[in-house]
């Protein structure tokens, strides 16, 4: 007789196995998905304590700027490198958080938008910007290409050909929709220490279009007219004193007034004409209409520091002096802010 054979019904462990990880592969997937989310929201979470602690470390700056423009002055009828808003400020704000401003008078640059449309201080004011792009080729002859084509992109944005259309920008940082890059309008840390210019430091957009003589950078003293050589600029700079944030206050003077500006060697000479003194030349009058010794506009460059992290802000004040009481009092408004973006 055959022994019967008992069949022995196979345990499902291979399913279960495959089951299990299956659902390990789906908890390991959720847990990386999870994980990525709370990574991402660790970051956002970062970066809004650190946009929130820049904005207080700009808001710092913007407030000590203020603060600095409204101090009394040594002379409430000039602006000029003697007053303390002319000193480089900088502030810890706590740990890891910094902040450096440079205010700068706007009045001392060409005001670009006052170069624009068709009356005699638009032409004028060309002439400015054509002999001014031709001292910075000089003074930097390395950079000459660089300058050129800011040059050539600023009369585009301008509109200073017939074929160009005019869109005169509301701020500097417009510039950069003609194709001028951030470091040739705003310059980066290493080219500000090694005293290289950007364009902020002679274009500017607010005021009106005076240039303060006492403030006046070189590029835009040698643009005034074309009589000012560098012997001219460098003999007012004498005068006046240069702008130096490690200078002490009583190295400089004002001009107390623009007439003052005939006092310069080789501004006004004469010359005796049939036993008569005669001028021969007076540089004075050339460019009289363009001259001022106040400003009503400053500009403040904050550069925040945070945890690391940089950025680069500017606030343009509004400056007035009022008669109170007999004594006169410096009124400053923040008339516009922008952040630099990278």
């Amino acid at each position: 007789m055959m022994p019967l054979h008992t069949h022995t019904p196979r345990r499902p462990g291979g399913a279960i196995l495959l089951l299990v990880l299956g659902a390990v592969a789906i908890l390991s997937v959720l847990a990386v998905e999870l994980y990525s989310r709370s990574m991402a929201d660790v970051r956002r979470v970062t970066m809004a304590k650190r946009e929130a602690a820049c904005r207080r470390v700009i808001d710092s700056g913007l407030e000590l700027s203020k603060a600095a423009l409204c101090q009394i002055k040594k002379n409430d009828d000039v602006d000029y490198f003697g007053d303390r808003w002319a000193r480089r400020i900088e502030r810890e704000c706590g740990s890891e958080e910094k902040f450096v401003v440079t205010i700068s008078d706007e009045s001392g640059k060409l005001n670009i938008l006052k170069a624009t449309g068709d009356s005699e201080q638009a032409a004028q004011m060309r002439k400015c910007l054509v002999r001014l792009f031709a001292y910075l080729k000089k003074a930097e002859p390395e950079r000459e290409k660089e300058w050129m084509a800011a040059e050539q992109a600023t009369q585009k944005r301008l509109g200073f050909t017939g074929t160009d259309k005019a869109v005169p920008p509301l701020t500097l940082d417009g510039l950069r929709e003609g194709g001028i890059s951030k470091e040739m309008l705003y310059g980066n840390p290493q080219q500000r220490e090694a005293g290289k210019l950007a364009l902020c430091d002679v274009f500017t957009v607010f005021g009106e279009g005076k240039i303060n003589l006492n403030t006046a950078h070189p590029a835009v003293l040698y643009a005034l007219e074309q009589g000012y050589d560098e012997s001219i600029v460098e003999a007012i700079e004498r005068w006046r004193g240069k702008s130096d944030k490690e200078a002490s206050d009583a190295q400089f003077r004002p001009f107390k007034e623009i007439k003052d500006l005939e006092t310069v060697k080789g501004i006004v000479e004469t010359q005796l004409v049939d036993g008569k003194m005669k001028v021969t030349k007076n540089l004075f009058l050339k460019a009289k209409d363009l001259l001022a010794v106040k400003s009503d506009c400053f500009c403040a460059r904050i550069e925040a520091h945070v945890n690391g992290h940089s950025r680069l802000a500017y606030g343009f004040y509004k400056s007035s002096t009022v008669l109170l009481d007999a004594k006169k009092i410096t009124s400053v408004e923040l008339e516009c802010y922008e952040e630099v973006e990278p």
